[in-house]
């Protein structure tokens, strides 16, 4: 059997900060995150951006919700809110 490898990686830690980490080839992204009572981890979807030297890289909407969807594949707790502490996803 040949098991096909994720163009993606997803990682989290948490201590005084949470974030999640998310690498597709050589790009990273570094996203806030919470885990809140419930036991949910929560990030807020403005946060997601490139990080440097790729931060200035534009992210479609059809990109943002493929890495969302990559996210919530890979931590099945993630909850998106918006900027008003609002969940959208």
């Amino acid at each position: 059997m040949c098991l096909k490898r994720k163009p993606y990686k997803v990682e989290g830690y948490y201590g005084r900060a949470g974030y999640l980490t998310y690498r597709e080839g050589e790009k990273t992204m570094r996203i806030d995150a919470e885990r809140i009572a419930n036991g949910k981890e929560v990030i807020f979807d403005f946060d997601i951006r490139w990080e440097p030297p790729h931060h200035e890289e534009a992210i479609s909407e059809e990109k943002r919700q493929e890495i969302i969807a990559n996210l919530k594949r890979e931590r099945r707790s993630l909850e998106i809110w918006d900027r008003n502490r609002r969940r959208i996803g």
